[in-house]
């Protein structure tokens, strides 16, 4: 009689298969032998999937795994930026003479194209070539060589030239043209489609929807794979600083009905443009992706309505990040200016001033809430709708909090900041501990991305974690120890590669605390020692690097992918990717939005340290705790705006927030008698003997 396996060890066994079935299937050079049909189109967006003026369209995604594809705001800009970008890999800005490509025996400039080529590049003997039998030159290419552009195109740096073609048709326009900058090598020559060695054919269809629906057919008909790939969005998905994923969808026998993801992105139904270079060169025989990850399809049976969800809220972030951001920055500096101008005239209603404060303060948290409404929303929200969701959670979580408090008796005003500032740590590192499901919904994530977060947490959100995080420490008057425990905790969420990834939010962090943990040990916030807490930030970043490297390898963050070219590329990679990121940190600075925001906290700083000092005194007085939380929040702010790419937005969050809770402390107490406001019976003497700022923490000094 057979023996009977043990139920545990078959429910062992039936959930082993189940997580193995879960895992994503890469999409590498063992399944690209089929011919693959890449068809380029522009403006295509998650809806199309559901138009029934596009049955083949629909019927692709249906059967196959789709995806957002994320552009960069750079490569959103023009036709040839976008087309350009997706054959390089990464954002480039691309010229019109991009797109002039042609056949070889094309007449241009009175003589043949490949002619042309020849005068252009200097090169000879090139109409000798076999391959102009039937090719396409690009005449266009001495820009891309002097730009040293052209070996990074994916004909020229696939490892098996000639095996992607083009299909341009005689006297095309220039946005039929533009797809040969994926087939066309370094020396501007590549294939036609009916090279005997072409195994992928890239094809644009502009914004022809009809076109579009015919290749599709064909291709389908002949048993190819297809590819829909759509790199340059709708002029309407194209904000200030954000830009709206565009559709893309991947289909053919074999391959299952899921999402399109990638190591690069780590979002189920998400790439990036760097992925489809890296795809289609492993799939060319390639045997590294240079940037980027080959794309994985993950198994998910209710793919579209997953993919519509994530659109939702991609296109509700891109229209609402500046306006809604703006209107939450005008609203702090309404309320603080108003709230001063109380305390002069209408001392009685300055309390409603700390009301509004405290009310903003979940905003980070209020933003991660309203992405997942968003998410369940049936169609994107407008800004003012987001601006009332976002507004609606503030003052919902606030007044909870409140309650709370004020059930336990203690000093409601402090109390409550401490337990709202504390909520903001817990949601953030648990959302980052947990797969930042919720950070990337939020707001926050979408300036300079497609509308959301790969992942990891980005500047704006460690921001507000370092600042939520130090006004615990100080107003929550804890112990050096606890100080370095929540520290610890923060550093560990910024810089782990499955969880933050945020390398300069390690710097700050470090900085931040360390700061902090001196100051309550007793010792002085001195120039030296917090230049010594930035560097030790800098070593703590470059740890965390190592080990994500190290341990994850090729399926590392970003982080620990500098790791890894930093030991194969030298210090050379670590310059570069340094320089890159000052550029983008200077040009946040310069930008309209930057300087209108640094000079207006610049000025907000100088007009409230000079014309509001007594109020200063008496809140510093009442709160001693407040005021030396100064010199760990100066540190904090230059340390994040030195070591991240757009450094001014956490600087500005981590320095406003020190100052925003002590005007909402001074709010609380219009008629203080330490400044012998109205109502005052303190004397003119005992007014003057008062503790300053001297006597409660050390110097008026920000940084002594």
């Amino acid at each position: 009689m057979a023996r009977r396996v043990p139920s545990n060890l078959a429910i062992v066994g039936w959930l082993c298969i189940a997580a193995l079935s879960c895992l994503p299937a890469r999409l590498d050079a063992a399944d690209a032998k089929r011919r693959t049909t890449v068809i380029l189109c522009e403006g295509l967006h998650a809806p199309a999937m559901r138009d029934p003026a596009r049955p083949a369209l629909r019927a692709l995604a249906a059967r196959g795994a789709v995806g957002l594809l994320a552009v960069s705001a750079v490569a959103a800009r023009s036709r040839e930026s976008a087309f350009l970008s997706l054959a390089v890999g990464a954002p480039v800005r691309g010229e019109e003479g991009d797109a002039a490509i042609y056949g070889a025996s094309e007449i241009v400039e009175g003589c043949s194209a490949a002619d042309v080529l020849v005068r252009r590049t200097g090169k000879t003997a090139i109409g000798a070539d076999p391959r102009f039998a039937d090719a396409i030159v690009h005449i266009g290419i001495a820009r891309l060589i002097r730009a040293g552009i052209a070996e990074d195109l994916i004909g020229a740096s696939s490892g098996a030239a000639g095996r992607i073609g083009t299909d341009i048709p005689a006297h095309a326009s220039p946005a039929r043209r533009i797809a040969g900058l994926l087939a066309v090598g370094a020396d501007g020559v590549g294939s036609g489609p009916h090279a005997p060695d072409v195994e992928i054919v890239a094809t644009s269809v502009g914004d022809d929807r009809g076109l579009l629906e015919r290749h599709i057919a064909a291709a389908s008909g002949n048993g190819d794979r297809v590819w829909v790939l759509s790199p340059l969005p709708s002029p309407q998905g194209i904000a200030d600083y954000a830009v709206r994923p565009t559709l893309t969808v991947l289909a053919g026998s074999g391959m299952d009905r899921g999402l399109l993801t990638s190591r690069t992105t780590r979002t189920p139904g998400l790439i990036s443009v760097s992925d489809v270079a890296a795809t289609i060169r492993v799939w060319l025989g390639s045997s590294e992706a240079n940037a980027g990850n080959v794309i994985e399809v993950r198994s998910d049976p209710a793919s579209v309505r997953t993919i519509e969800a994530l659109d939702r809220v991609a296109t509700t972030n891109v229209r609402a990040a500046t306006p809604v951001l703006m209107l939450f920055g005008a609203f702090i500096g309404i309320v603080a200016g108003l709230g001063l101008a109380m305390l002069r005239m209408r001392p009685a209603l300055a309390p409603l001033a700390t009301m509004l404060c405290v009310g903003a303060m979940p905003f980070p948290v209020a933003l991660m809430v309203a992405g997942r409404v968003v998410r369940q929303s049936p169609i994107p929200l407008e800004p003012a709708a987001l601006a009332a969701v976002i507004a609606g959670a503030c003052a919902v979580i606030a007044a909870a909090v409140a309650v709370i408090v004020r059930l336990t008796g203690r000093d409601v005003v402090r109390s409550t900041m401490v337990a709202l500032m504390a909520l903001t740590v817990a949601a953030t590192v648990a959302d980052g501990v947990g797969g930042q499901a919720w950070v990337r919904a939020s707001l926050l994530s979408a300036p300079g991305m497609s509308g959301t977060r790969f992942y990891g947490i980005g500047n704006e959100h460690m921001g507000f974690l370092v600042a939520s995080g130090l006004g615990v420490v100080f107003l929550g008057g804890l112990r050096p120890a606890w100080a370095l425990a929540i520290g610890c905790a923060i550093t560990a969420t910024l810089g782990l590669g499955t969880v933050g990834a945020n390398a300069g939010g390690v710097v700050t962090s470090v900085a931040s605390f360390g700061t902090a943990w001196s100051l309550l040990r007793g010792r002085s916030v001195s120039a030296w020692r917090a230049a010594a807490w930035i560097a030790l930030g800098l070593v703590a970043a470059g740890v965390f690097a190592w080990l994500d490297g190290a341990v994850a390898g090729p399926g590392a963050s970003h982080l620990g992918a500098a790791a890894i070219q930093a030991r194969t590329g030298g210090w050379e990679v670590l310059r570069a990717l340094a320089g890159r990121k000052l550029a983008m940190n200077l040009g946040a600075v310069a930008s309209g939005y930057g300087v209108f925001a640094w000079a207006a906290a610049l000025g907000l700083g100088v007009a409230t340290f000079t014309m509001f000092r007594r109020e200063i005194e008496a809140v510093a007085a009442r709160h001693p705790e407040w005021w030396r939380w100064r010199g760990p929040a100066a540190v904090g702010a230059a340390a994040a705006f030195v070591s991240n790419d757009t450094g001014l937005v956490p600087a500005l969050i981590i320095g406003g927030s020190f100052v925003l809770l002590g005007l909402a402390l001074r709010f609380a107490r219009p008629r203080d008698p330490l400044l012998g406001g109205p109502g005052s019976d303190m004397p003119c003497d005992a007014r003057a003997a008062a503790p300053g700022p001297e006597a409660a923490g050390g110097s008026g000094r920000l940084v002594e």
